[in-house]
């Protein structure tokens, strides 16, 4: 009979934590209709603002899986011209030691979280053709 009344009492218990959480509001997000804002500090996908590049190389180097390359021609005034800057998204840790040597603030980390593909091959993409238009 002890067993029943326990039984019981654990129930009702029970039903009083799903009727507490029942009546507050959902923190759940519909995921393709809502999205989540990242905090300020979140470090997404390496992001180029190519008009500003300097083709310095610093952020290659800084790099310690080596993802970056950063290929450039040297212009008529001798001074270098950035022709690609290619990124291995496949070997990124998104650690930002990239961001921090920039002279200039050319390359960030943007806020993208949706990076899935079903392709490899699309891991590797060359930041001025991608980013051309960033600010």
């Amino acid at each position: 009979m002890k067993k029943i009344i326990d039984y019981i009492i654990s129930l009702i218990k029970g039903l009083g934590v799903t009727a507490k959480y029942l009546t507050r509001p959902a923190v759940t997000l519909q995921y393709p209709k809502q999205r989540w804002t990242m905090p300020e500090r979140f470090r997404g996908r390496v992001a180029l603002r190519p008009k500003k590049c300097i083709a310095c190389q610093m952020c290659a180097r800084a790099c310690p899986n080596y993802c970056l390359q950063v290929n450039f021609n040297l212009g008529e005034d001798k001074k270098r011209k950035l022709t690609s800057f290619i990124y291995h998204l496949d070997s990124c840790l998104f650690c930002g030691l990239c961001v921090e040597p920039c002279p200039v603030s050319a390359i960030f980390m943007n806020h993208e979280y949706e990076l899935s593909l079903y392709n490899r091959d699309e891991l590797i993409v060359d930041l001025v053709e991608v980013d051309k238009y960033v600010e």
